[in-house]
């Protein structure tokens, strides 16, 4: 007979065993492991490995944000795998205190990420009441050294980014600064999008999530000439956890 394991979606405040209404990681239903007023949640596993798959990623995204209707969770990362109950139980048991003021200092908040793009169209007309930019252009248009073309090209790609850079500065800046100051805290996420100007992540009190998109509608009307906001929430607040997991890992 194969050993069994648990997958791990991270750490609630539950007392009782509970069995959830959500299907996870290899169609196995979630149910919780309990030590005093916390529980793992967790479901049955075959393997001590799992594949990032998109359907094993969308599986383990299911079950956070089911629990995140109904609870202040700390999720764990794609891909926790714990060899048997005890073992899961020793970490609650070690973790204890830790686990329930990080819950505290959660309770009744989500995380929010904000990505910003710059509209491909917006820059190009700003671009077109610059004498430089319609110089090189002309001159791209009448070129016939491909030596020559290619640096046209790449002045001209400075020019746009200086454009962007600049939107960079003032309107990341502003979105960025404003949209903080309704929430707890927050943080700037790198990106590896090219025509991405902001991308950050904040800590909203839930009563608040009505008040921080008014303020974020605010800002897309003020900008919507120039850029493109996504509005991505509430998730699981994995970039505010403040946790260190202590006992044998």
């Amino acid at each position: 007979m194969g050993k069994n394991y648990l997958y791990v979606y991270g750490v609630i405040e539950e007392s009782g065993l509970k069995y959830f209404d959500v299907t996870g990681v290899k169609n196995k239903k979630a149910y919780t492991i309990n030590f005093q007023e916390l529980a793992a949640v967790v479901s049955h596993m075959k393997e001590e490995e799992i594949d990032p798959t998109r359907k094993n990623l969308l599986a383990h995204t299911s079950v956070q944000e089911f629990l995140l209707q109904e609870y202040t969770f700390l999720p764990m990362s794609f891909g926790v795998i714990v060899s048997s109950i005890d073992r899961i139980t020793k970490i609650l048991e070690d973790n204890y205190l830790s686990f329930k003021r990080e819950l505290e200092r959660l309770s009744e908040k989500i995380e929010v990420e904000i990505k910003v793009h710059w509209n491909k169209e917006a820059v190009k007309k700003e671009l077109e009441s610059n004498p430089k930019y319609k110089n090189l252009s002309n001159k791209i248009a009448e070129v016939s050294s491909a030596l020559e073309r290619q640096s046209l090209l790449v002045e001209t790609g400075q020019l746009v980014e200086d454009v962007v850079l600049r939107w960079q500065d003032e309107i990341s800046y502003d979105i960025y600064n404003n949209l903080k100051s309704l929430a707890v805290t927050a943080c700037m996420n790198k990106s590896k999008e090219i025509t991405n100007i902001l991308d950050a992540s904040f800590l909203v009190e839930k009563n608040r999530e009505n008040e921080f998109q008014d303020k974020l509608f605010t800002l897309d009307a003020k900008y919507q000439n120039k850029i493109d906001i996504k509005y991505i929430g509430p998730l699981p607040p994995y970039n505010f956890l403040q946790v260190e997991l202590k006992g044998e890992q």
